[in-house]
C-alpha cells in the first residue's frame, strides 16, 4: 500500500471549488467588517489571505490550479468571538462607576487608541484553547448529527 497523494483542487467539481471559496471570502468579509466597525487597521495576515483569495478566485474562473496558500494559514477557520470596542467602553464606564480605586477618572478620559491597544493585548495573550476545543467538538458533533439525519431521516 502506497502513501496517500493530495489531489489538486482544480480537479474538484467546479461547484465544490466555488462553494469552498465562497466560505473563505465570507470569512474574510466578516473580518474586514469587524475591523472597519472597530476602526482598526487590517493585519498583515489578513491582507496576505485576501491577496491569496483574489488569486484563487481568478484561478477558479480560469479553471487553473489554485495558488499556494500563505504560510501558517489554516484551511478553514471561523470567528469564535469578537471583542467589541463599544462593549469595552461600556465596561469601562461600569467599572469606573463602582471602583473607587479609579476615583477621578472618567470614561471619556480613555482614548480609542488605548482601548484598541488593550483589546489587541488581551486577544494576543488570552488562552481560549478550552473554548476553541469545545467549539470544534460541538461543531464536529453537529456535522455528524446532520449526516446521520440525512441517512436516517426517521
Amino acid at each position: 500500500m502506497g502513501s496517500p497523494i493530495t489531489v489538486p483542487s482544480q480537479y474538484d467539481e467546479a461547484i465544490q471549488r466555488r462553494s469552498h471559496h465562497f466560505e473563505i471570502l465570507l470569512g474574510l468579509l466578516k473580518i474586514l467588517l469587524h475591523d472597519v466597525q472597530a476602526d482598526c487597521p487590517p493585519t498583515t495576515d489578513w491582507l496576505a489571505k485576501s491577496a491569496w483569495a483574489i488569486a484563487r478566485g481568478e484561478a477558479i474562473l480560469a479553471y487553473t490550479p489554485d495558488p499556494t496558500e500563505p504560510a501558517d494559514s489554516p484551511k478553514a477557520s471561523h470567528v469564535l468571538a469578537l471583542v467589541r470596542v463599544e462593549r469595552v467602553r461600556s465596561a469601562i464606564a461600569a467599572v469606573l462607576d463602582v471602583d473607587r480605586n479609579f476615583k477621578g477618572l472618567s470614561p471619556d478620559g480613555v482614548s480609542d487608541e488605548e482601548i484598541q491597544l488593550a483589546c489587541e493585548s488581551i486577544v494576543a495573550t488570552m488562552d481560549l484553547s478550552d473554548a476553541v476545543g469545545n467549539a470544534e467538538f460541538l461543531a464536529a458533533m453537529a456535522a455528524i448529527r446532520a449526516v446521520h439525519r440525512r441517512f436516517h431521516p426517521d
